[in-house]
């Protein structure tokens, strides 16, 4: 396999919260939740932390919903075995990672339902992320017996990060 051109996890925050929250933190999070639930460590995620307007202009975009959400997942490119050329325009970089995703998280809604929930923002963040990478890994509450899977792994990978 050609070598990485890129890391496996990359952290982007706001401007605007970059003193709220702790980029190395947020790295380590986003890591350890793919180490427990990648195991083919197939996956290159990029977080970031962003504001109500930013998600809430995705989520009409892509979902069509016009209201901000707490947390947006896109699978970028999946099973990418680096030579696929897209309409000819575009080559993937050599990497080892067969998928790429993206997770969005809005940090006033993580504040918003920390709140709400009495929890802090940092473990509402966590879930965030756990629930982000969930879904790029094909997990979805979309029906009732999608969503009891996807909360119980969601549990299962909270309670392992907090050990």
């Amino acid at each position: 396999m050609a070598s990485p051109l890129f890391q496996r996890t990359s952290v982007q925050v706001f401007d605007v919260f970059r003193r709220r929250i702790s980029n190395s933190w947020l790295a380590k999070t986003l890591e350890s939740t793919l180490d427990l639930s990648d195991d083919e460590k197939s996956f290159a995620v990029s977080l970031v932390i962003v504001d109500d307007e930013t998600l809430q202009r995705l989520n009409f975009e892509y979902r069509g919903i016009d209201e901000p959400t707490d947390v947006l997942s896109f699978l970028l490119w999946d099973d990418c075995d680096n030579t696929t050329n897209i309409s000819g325009e575009f080559v993937y970089p050599a990497t080892n990672f067969k998928k790429y995703g993206e997770i969005l998280i809005s940090y006033p809604r993580a504040i918003d339902q920390a709140r709400q929930r009495k929890n802090t923002v940092k473990s509402e963040i966590e879930m965030l992320i756990v629930h982000g990478v969930l879904h790029l890994m094909g997990y979805d509450h979309d029906r009732f017996d999608n969503e009891i899977e996807m909360w119980s792994r969601q549990e299962e990978l909270l309670a392992t990060l907090k050990l």
